[in-house]
C-alpha cells in the first residue's frame, strides 16, 4: 500500500498519495486466487494436520520422559497461553494476506527469515515423520499374522493412569519440563512450521476462522489427553507384569506408541488382527495427514518462487528427500539420530523463530493494527484475552522459558548416552542453517530500500511493503480506505 504512517501505525496522506487516488470502487475486479472448495474442506484439512502424530505418537513419550502428570500441568497451561494464541494468529495471518509462510512477511520484510527458517524446520520434521510412517507400515503388515506377534493382559493399568494425572510438584519448575511443554505444543498443533499459515491462505477473506480455530484446538488437546490415558494405562499394566517402575518399562521412548498400542489390541478376544489392522491403518493416515501438510507448505513456497515448475517435479523431489533421509532413521542407531535432529533442527529452532514471529506481529506491526485488520476481515472485535496474550503474556512466557533453558543448559543425551563432539557440531550446523536466515534476510530487506540511508533504511525494512494485505482488489481498496479513515 502507498502512503505514510503516523506514530500509531495509521495511514496518513502525503503529496504523492491522496485518498481520492485509492479509487474505492466497490465494483472493482477481484484478483483470483485458488481457494478451498468448501469450508468443511479447510476444517478437515487442518484437523488432519494438527490432530495426528504429534498427539498420538509424540505426546505420550514426551510425557513419560518428563514425569507423566508433572508434564500435563505445564502442557495445559502452555496450550492455553501460548499454543492457542499462536494458532489463531497464524490462521488470521494466512487468511488476511492470502500468502504462504514466506510471502506473508511482506508485513515486515526484515524478518522474512522467520518464514525461511520455518521451512527448514519443516523439512527436518518431514524426514523424521517419513521414518515413522515406514514403522507404521511394518506393524500394519505384521497385523495380518495369526496369532499376533505380541500378547498381553491389562492388570495394573490404573497405576499407570495415576502416574499420568498426579504431578511431582518438586520437579514443576525444572527448565527442561517447560521447554518440553512448549515444543510439544508446537508439534501437536503444528504451529510455527508454516503449514497453518499456508492452509488458511486459501480461505475466503471473510471465512469464520474463529469457529474453526476453537474446534481444531479443542480436538487437538483432547486427543493428546486420550492418547496419554491409553498409553499410561498400558504402561501401568506392563509395569505390573514386569515388576519394575513405570519409568523403566521401556528405554525406547520414541517407540513407545509401537509398544503400548499393540499390547492393548492383542488383549481383544474378538479378531484382534482386525482391530490391529484398523488401528495401524488409522496411524498411517495420521502420518499421511501430517506429512501432506508439511509437504504442501514446502510445495507452496517453491511454487511461489518458481511458478513455472511442475507440481509433480516438486513432489518427486520431496519424496526422494524423505526416502533418502528416512533410511538413516531406520538404521539401528536411528532413534539416536531422530533425537539429535528433533532437538537441533526442529524444537530449538522453532522456539526461537516462534518468539520472533510473535514479537514482530505484536510489537513491530502492532497488536492494535493487527486487531483492526481482524475486525475489517471478520467483522468482529478482538477480545482482551487475545490482545493481552499476543502483546504481553505469550511473548513473556516464551522468552522466559527460552532464557531459563539457555541459562540451565545441559548437553543433549539419549537414554543416558552422550553425543560426541562431532554429532553436536552436526546438530549446531543444522540449527545455524535455519537461524542464519534471520540476519541474511534482514540485511537483504534493508539493501532493497531505495533512496534511504542509515536508520531510515533500517526502520523502513520492518514496515509493511506495497504487497502487504489482501489480494482481492475490492477488499484491498476498502481496507486502504478504512486505514485512512481510522
Amino acid at each position: 500500500m502507498s502512503g505514510k504512517e503516523d506514530k500509531n501505525g495509521k495511514l496518513v496522506k502525503s503529496e504523492e498519495t491522496e485518498l481520492q487516488n485509492l479509487n474505492c470502487d466497490k465494483n472493482a475486479k477481484i484478483v483470483q486466487k485458488d481457494q478451498w472448495s468448501s469450508d468443511i474442506e479447510f476444517l478437515l484439512s487442518c484437523i488432519t494436520l494438527s490432530v495426528g502424530l504429534g498427539n498420538v505418537w509424540r505426546f505420550p513419550f514426551t510425557a513419560l520422559e518428563n514425569g507423566g502428570g508433572t508434564f500435563v500441568i505445564p502442557y495445559t497451561l502452555i496450550v492455553l497461553l501460548v499454543g492457542r494464541p499462536l494458532y489463531y494468529m497464524e490462521l488470521l495471518l494466512g487468511q488476511f494476506s492470502s500468502k504462504g509462510c514466506i510471502k506473508v512477511w511482506d508485513m515486515s520484510p526484515a524478518v522474512r527469515g522467520v518464514g525461511v527458517g520455518q521451512c527448514i524446520c519443516t523439512i527436518v520434521v518431514l524426514s523424521v515423520y517419513a521414518s515413522v510412517m515406514a514403522l507404521t507400515i511394518r506393524f500394519f503388515l505384521a497385523s495380518f499374522n495369526d496369532p499376533l506377534p505380541w500378547t498381553t493382559t491389562l492388570d495394573g493399568a490404573i497405576d499407570g493412569i495415576i502416574y499420568f494425572i498426579v504431578p511431582d510438584w518438586e520437579k514443576m519448575f525444572e527448565a527442561k519440563l517447560w521447554y518440553a511443554a512448549v515444543t510439544q505444543v508446537f508439534y501437536a498443533l503444528g504451529v510455527c512450521f508454516g503449514s497453518i499459515i499456508m492452509y488458511s491462505s486459501y480461505n475466503r477473506f471473510d471465512h469464520n476462522v474463529y469457529r474453526d480455530f476453537n474446534i481444531i484446538t479443542t480436538m487437538d488437546y483432547m486427543t493428546s489427553l486420550l492418547a496419554g490415558f491409553i498409553i499410561f494405562g498400558i504402561l501401568g499394566h506392563l509395569s505390573h507384569v514386569m515388576n519394575v517402575d513405570i519409568r523403566d518399562v521401556t528405554k525406547s521412548y520414541m517407540g513407545l506408541a509401537f509398544i503400548a498400542y499393540p499390547e492393548a489390541i492383542a488383549k481383544f478376544d474378538f479378531i484382534p488382527q482386525f482391530f490391529s489392522i484398523v488401528f495401524f491403518l488409522m496411524l498411517f493416515f495420521f502420518c499421511v495427514g501430517s506429512n501432506m501438510g508439511m509437504a504442501s507448505c514446502i510445495m507452496t513456497v517453491i511454487r511461489d518462487r518458481y511458478p513455472k515448475v511442475k507440481c509433480w517435479k516438486i513432489v518427486i523431489g520431496i519424496v526422494c528427500f524423505g526416502v533418502s533421509t528416512g533410511c538413516f532413521y531406520t538404521s539401528p542407531g536411528g532413534q539416536f539420530l531422530v533425537n539429535l535432529f528433533d532437538f537441533y533442527g526442529a524444537s530449538f529452532v522453532a522456539l526461537v523463530l516462534a518468539t520472533i514471529e510473535l514479537i514482530t506481529v505484536s510489537w513491530i506491526y502492532g497488536v492494535d493494527r493487527f486487531c483492526k485488520d481482524i475486525e475489517f476481515m471478520l467483522r468482529r472485535q478482538t477480545g482482551i484475552y487475545w490482545r493481552l496474550c499476543w502483546k504481553f503474556v505469550t511473548p513473556t512466557i516464551m522468552i522466559g522459558i527460552f532464557c531459563y533453558f539457555i541459562f540451565t543448559w545441559e548437553l543433549l543425551t539419549y537414554q543416558d548416552r552422550e553425543y560426541s563432539f562431532n554429532m553436536h557440531a552436526l546438530g549446531w550446523c543444522v540449527s545455524l542453517i535455519a537461524l542464519l536466515q534471520l540476519p541474511i534476510w534482514a540485511v537483504y530487506a534493508m539493501m532493497k530500500q531505495p533512496k534511504r540511508k542509515g536508520i531510515n533504511r533500517f526502520l523502513k525494512a520492518f514496515q509493511p511493503n506495497d504487497n502487504w494485505g489482501t489480494v482481492s482488489s475490492d477488499n484491498r481498496k476498502a481496507y486502504e480506505c478504512s486505514m485512512y479513515e481510522a
